[in-house]
């Protein structure tokens, strides 16, 4: 039997349950533990993480399996843990709190409440000496100077408050091309021109900046983004970021080439960069890209799938002890797997050369095309790539050998909305049907295991059930998600679903804030504040994908208040937006959208499908796309009749353009549309 046992035993999370052996009497955050410290008289301790934090786990095993540290977090505080990944809006209200005392953020994020939740001290990562040094001090000032700790909390939470609603700063410029060339020329300074991403380290993969550049590229050619944008997607492909064996990328990159990852992979993360790169090989038919997709794709079906549908959340960076134990390579391992091929590609994937990294250990990467690599090693392209491929594929086969990293098994309903994204987004890029049969039945996990029947999503599903009611970011990407696959397929289930989620959250989500939607629905919301997020990280601010898509909307159902609505959301960010791009790349995506009077393409007879195909497969990012093989009630079909031919129809917000048959002249209309 375990020497310890806490109430996270009875817990879903894998990253709770991470903790259930700790001496530390560990509770889940709820009223039970809020009313346990009302009791007690006692403060609260509320450590937050996620079950492939690294420096979460270095904390657990430093401080909170120590006897003498949990002892006095057990006698001076109740203690609460939180997954950051189940629980986005109690994260948000302390991650605030603690940069509004001066800190920085990150996780582990551990913060000090009063017994009623209002924060009054955190921090992130603390090692043993210091963290018991700061328990003790904020169990003396609890006992000896309470009434000031309660004018620190009250004057925090009332600063808490006063930033959702923050100052009104409308500022309708942020339509105005002019006014976003101007913003991104000084976005375009922080550009790393030699390795791509942005300058500095740590680098981390910000898909939602790239596609907003490319998006603009379109409007106003500049070569520079362009180029930057094929660097960056070029550099992460041959970099440590990305797993050349088994496929799909690391969190982040700790250095500023790309080569160290912080190995955890994260669905989002691999969600957003299969879009991308599937817009990046349309531009550019590069079979780098195309291997990226495929790889990725692979990755997630083998490891991130879970049995009877839906995607686990992540993957460890640690295993056997050490961060990224599972991905280095060693020679002598190396030579036993690929035997008279090892030196070759020793080579071509760096081992022991720029790969190398500590302790004999190097990160495979690349620092070559294929063409150089095969010309200067007297192979043909053909003959490099077959060895290439079986040499992964006896590297992957003894990779499986070794203790794999802890998969943190939860199925977020917002993640797995970007997933179907991805696989739409990679249909539409390569026409390869099982990416569509993917989307097709991410979409219907969502529907059928993650809603009730009166159209509430869940944020969670785990051990076969879903729970806690979804946050604005499950609305918003799932509205994205049912819109993208509605383009692939015409199905109007979908568009129609993508509205659901879209008034949903309308109707649920409006609170306090004069314009923008809170992160909990207000019935569920029962915490200090509801939080507004409007900045993107590297996920997208649920807020932005929700008005792009509530823009969107309008074209098909002939709904100007939701557009109304968007557009207003974006005014009243402006100042902010155009002061910071690219932590506003999303918003800025729904300005230039704006700014461009995009195109709807109606798409209506027997070859509605096929001509589906031949234009998704161009980037066209200011194009939404309906068809339908026969008669459709949409409102955006209203005016156009299907007869025994296909009509394409290219509409403005404005007006129509007489019909087409040749889907090629109508691409090559709707490319001469965005060049005025």
């Amino acid at each position: 039997m375990p020497a310890y046992t806490n109430r996270l035993i009875y817990e879903s999370s894998p990253y709770l349950l991470q903790h259930a052996r700790n001496p530390v009497n560990w509770m889940p955050y709820g009223e039970e533990a809020l009313a346990l410290a009302r009791s007690l008289g006692k403060p609260l301790f509320i450590s937050i993480g996620y079950s492939a934090c690294h420096w979460c786990h270095v904390m657990e095993h430093e401080s909170f399996t120590d006897e003498a540290i949990a002892e006095v977090m057990n006698k001076e505080f109740v203690c609460v843990k939180v997954d950051r990944e189940e629980r986005p809006d109690i994260d948000a209200i302390y991650m605030q709190s603690v940069q509004m005392l001066g800190g920085r953020g990150g996780w582990p994020l551990n913060c000090f409440a009063l017994p009623d939740g209002r924060p009054i001290w955190g921090g992130t990562y603390f090692r043993p000496d210091a963290f018991l040094e700061l328990l003790n001090n904020v169990a003396t000032l609890f006992h000896n100077r309470l009434s000031e700790l309660e004018e620190q909390a009250e004057q925090l939470t009332e600063n808490l408050r006063s930033s959702i609603i923050g100052v009104v700063q409308v500022d309708t410029s942020v339509l105005d091309s002019e006014v976003i060339q101007q913003a991104l020329n000084g976005l375009s300074g922080n550009l790393d021109m030699r390795e791509g991403g942005f300058k500095g380290s740590p680098k981390f993969p910000m898909p939602v900046v790239w596609q907003m550049l490319l998006k603009y590229d379109v409007l106003v050619p500049k070569e520079i983004y362009k180029q930057h944008i094929n660097l960056t997607l070029t550099q992460m492909a041959f970099g440590g970021i990305y797993d050349h064996v088994g496929g799909g990328f690391a969190r982040y990159s700790t250095d500023s080439k790309w080569k160290v990852p912080h190995f955890e992979k994260m669905l989002y993360d691999n969600a957003q960069l299969i879009s991308l790169y599937s817009e990046a090989f349309k531009l550019d038919a590069s079979s780098l890209f195309r291997d990226v997709i495929d790889e990725t794709l692979e990755f997630i079906n083998r490891e991130m799938t879970a049995p009877g549908n839906g995607y686990y959340a992540s993957l460890d960076a640690d295993s056997e002890g050490h961060e990224g134990r599972f991905y280095i390579w060693e020679k002598v391992g190396w030579h036993s797997c690929l035997g008279e091929y090892a030196a070759l590609m020793g080579k071509y994937f760096n081992l022991g050369g720029e790969g190398e990294w500590e302790n004999g250990f190097s990160i495979l990467l690349r620092k070559d095309t294929d063409e150089n690599f095969a010309k200067r090693n007297f192979l043909s392209i053909a003959e490099l790539k077959a060895l290439v491929r079986a040499s992964k594929r006896t590297l992957l086969a003894a990779r499986e050998q070794r203790p794999r990293p802890a998969t943190d098994t939860k199925i977020i309903a917002s993640w797995n909305a970007m997933m179907v994204k991805a696989y739409s987004d990679a249909y539409a890029a390569t026409c390869n049907p099982s990416y569509l049969d993917k989307a097709i039945t991410g979409a219907n996990f969502i529907i059928e295991k993650l809603m009730d029947d009166k159209g509430k999503i869940f944020h969670i599903y785990a051990n076969g059930k879903a729970h806690i009611p979804g946050f604005l970011e499950d609305y918003a990407f799932a509205a994205e998600a049912m819109l993208a696959l509605y383009q692939v397929t015409f199905d109007e289930q979908w568009l129609r679903r993508s509205l659901e989620f879209a008034e949903y959250a309308l109707k649920h989500f409006t609170g306090e804030h004069p314009v923008l939607l809170h992160m909990a629905e207000n019935s569920s919301h029962q915490l200090l504040i509801n939080p507004v997020e409007t900045i993107d990280g590297v996920i997208p601010s649920a807020n932005a994908v929700m008005a792009l898509t509530l823009f969107r909307l309008n074209r098909y159902f002939y709904r100007p208040d939701l557009e109304n609505k968007a557009l207003a959301m974006l005014a009243h960010l402006g100042a902010s937006i155009l002061k910071n791009p690219s932590s506003y790349a999303q918003w800025l995506s729904l300005a230039l959208e704006s700014e461009a009077r995009g195109l709807l393409v109606v798409i209506y007879g027997r070859e509605a499908l096929a001509y589906r195909r031949e234009m998704a497969k161009v980037y066209l990012p200011f194009v939404l796309l309906a068809g339908s093989e026969s008669q459709s009630e949409l409102p955006c079909f209203t005016g156009h009749y299907p007869d025994n031919k296909t009509y394409i129809y290219i509409c403005t917000p404005d007006s129509c353009l007489m019909p087409l048959e040749n889907i090629q002249e109508a691409i090559q209309q709707v490319k001469n549309y965005f060049k005025h």
